[in-house]
């Protein structure tokens, strides 16, 4: 027996809760209506219709119901709003829009054409409406394809329409389009509109469109515009909607203008969106100059610490990606750390990560390692540093760089006054152990190089008649000869090291230091107890003896595989680190610890 369109909507309305119950009303009664259709008297049908007509409507109301109809329901919908549509009615549209969303296989090839020809309705709403249509159901993750016959309708409104919603929705679809066309089809029409547009909001589509067709000839005008936003981009969302309009591909030709949005008087959040965008456009060609301006941008910024100090790990981060990928020139790279370590905003907490990577980059490249000592040694002669225990380790490792690699030192009569001057007291004992044995490397590489000089003449150092001769002199602390490695520069390092090394045995009580000062009084004296042997076997004892220690100091320690394993399991009885053995590093523990 036929039910009414009131028992109908009621056993729909009465089966929504529980919603679970929903879905199989609707199954129910879409059955009951499709043999009420296949009766032969036409009064039935006439009913089963107007029912069928009710499921649509209460469909398009209930998502949950709509997710269990069968498709012949929604293709039965779709060419009820066929008509409607072509009238220009607004409410069909957003009709149409559900139904498409609820079943696009189903609706796609009845509701395409109608919806598209709403796009230049009569009725400003209508077009309004279609135009919010085709940018909801283009949306991600949407298949983007089946839209591209709305291209030419699109490119017809962008130059009659005079609605802006409506030229906004439909420039979001030809942003989602625009890689799949031609892009001189598109840009041309965007271009005109972004001439003549007064509209911030229309604008910046126009922009975004342009950037993602990226043609070269709407690309300057594009990005000029972007560039007029960022000048003044004192209002925080405009600066971050300017910036996040650029494309990797493009953020380079606003380098500069990017760059002037670190400054302290723009929002944090614009400054910080400028320092991401800035990273990213970071390549192994432009590397120098964006790193070199964000260091000096640090030097001179002095209100916003925590800034800073994101720029400087962000530049840290990025010139140590993948082992240094990007730095093609190390020497300017090592000479970076120098400065950055020099910055006040270092001693926040990138000092144990700047130590780090001197350390790593003198493992890792050979090539780098005289630059390396270069600025090793002017942060060890700055005595300003000493003072700030947050760079203990950076002075740590300047100190191990300057000993391990003693042989490119130009000037060690000055790498040895910096290592033994009385500051160094502030130091913890274990950064005063380093000292002490970098001293013993620096005097060591010395005396080997005047040997080999020397070996023609058999000449060796007098350190007895030297010593007399510097007291006599009263010039220990200036040596007038300009040979670094003569044996007056010699003579009055070992007298350096004595006046100053000697009095730790009374006044320290740590045992590293007491231990590594023991090993260079003990060197001092070897060298002094050679004067004590004939003419002719002072050379030869002499040669002996700095040839040994070089040995003992001359294994070359090596950065650890990135794909070694620590971890050793001994109570299986198997070590499972075996890969990490060819890169084994040797030294003391002190030693280990920088690397």
């Amino acid at each position: 027996m036929l039910r009414s369109l009131d028992d109908l909507a009621k056993s729909l309305c009465s089966a929504a809760s529980p919603a679970a119950a929903e879905p199989a009303a609707v199954a129910c009664a879409h059955s009951e209506i499709q043999r009420e259709i296949s009766s032969m008297d036409g009064r039935t049908k006439a009913v089963a219709s107007r029912h069928l007509s009710a499921i649509a409507c209460h469909l398009l109301a209930s998502p949950a119901a709509a997710a269990a109809a069968p498709d012949d329901l929604f293709v039965h919908i779709a060419q009820d709003l066929v008509p409607h549509l072509a009238s220009g009615r607004p409410h069909a549209v957003a009709e149409a829009t559900r139904v498409l969303a609820a079943s696009p296989s189903v609706a796609f090839p009845v509701l395409f054409k109608p919806l598209t020809s709403c796009l230049t309705a009569p009725d400003p709403r209508a077009s309004i409406a279609a135009a919010a249509a085709f940018c909801e159901l283009s949306a991600p993750p949407a298949d983007v394809a089946p839209f591209l016959p709305l291209v030419p309708h699109i490119c017809n409104l962008l130059t009659t329409s005079r609605c802006i919603w409506a030229l906004i929705s439909v420039l979001r679809v030809l942003a989602r389009l625009v890689p799949l066309v031609e892009s001189s089809l598109v840009v041309d029409p965007v271009c005109q509109l972004l001439t003549r547009s007064s509209d911030m909001f229309l604008t910046f589509q126009c922009i975004r469109t342009v950037l993602a067709a990226r043609p070269a000839h709407g690309a300057i005008l594009a990005i000029g515009k972007v560039k007029e936003f960022l000048s003044g981009a004192r209002d925080s969302n405009l600066g971050l909607l300017a910036l996040g309009m650029l494309y990797p591909g493009y953020a380079n030709e606003c380098r500069d203008v990017t760059a002037l949005l670190l400054n302290d008087g723009f929002n944090s959040n614009i400054r910080r969106e400028a320092l991401h965008l800035l990273m990213e456009m970071v390549d192994g060609e432009n590397i120098m100059g964006i790193v070199g301006m964000l260091v000096s941008h640090v030097a001179k910024s002095d209100s916003d610490p925590g800034f800073a100090d994101e720029i400087l790990g962000a530049v840290l981060g990025a010139c140590a990606r993948n082992v240094y990928a990007l730095v093609m020139d190390m020497d300017w790279y090592v000479s970076l750390l120098a400065d950055m370590a020099r910055s006040v905003h270092c001693a926040r907490g990138w000092g144990d990560e700047i130590a780090r990577q001197l350390v790593d980059v003198g493992l890792r490249v050979r090539d780098a390692r005289p630059e390396l000592v270069r600025a090793a040694k002017t942060l060890l002669i700055d005595p300003a540093l000493l003072g700030n225990h947050l760079l203990c380790p950076l002075l740590s490792a300047a100190a191990w760089v300057s000993g391990e690699y003693a042989e490119f030192i130009k000037d060690p009569v000055e790498l040895v006054e910096a290592l033994l001057q009385p500051r160094t007291s502030l130091l913890p004992m274990s950064v005063r152990a380093v000292y002490i044995q970098a001293t013993h490397k620096v005097i060591t590489s010395c005396c080997s190089i005047y040997l080999e000089r020397s070996a023609d003449s058999n000449k060796v150092l007098d350190v007895g008649r030297g010593s007399e001769a510097a007291t006599g002199s009263g010039e220990e602390q200036q040596i007038v000869d300009k040979d670094f490695f003569s044996e007056k520069s010699i003579l009055h390092m070992i007298k350096l090291i004595e006046a100053k090394v000697g009095p730790l045995f009374v006044e320290c009580n740590e045992v590293e230091v007491l231990e590594r000062a023991r090993k260079l009084i003990g060197f001092v004296h070897l060298i002094k107890e050679t004067q004590e042997y004939s003419d002719n076997e002072k050379f030869t004892t002499a040669k002996e003896l700095v040839k040994n220690m070089q040995t003992v100091f001359s294994k070359e320690l090596s950065p650890v595989s990135v794909n070694a394993r620590s971890h050793s399991d001994f109570r299986s009885g198997h070590r499972q680190g075996k890969e990490i053995e060819p890169y084994l590093i040797l030294g003391t523990h002190n030693d280990l610890s920088l690397s």
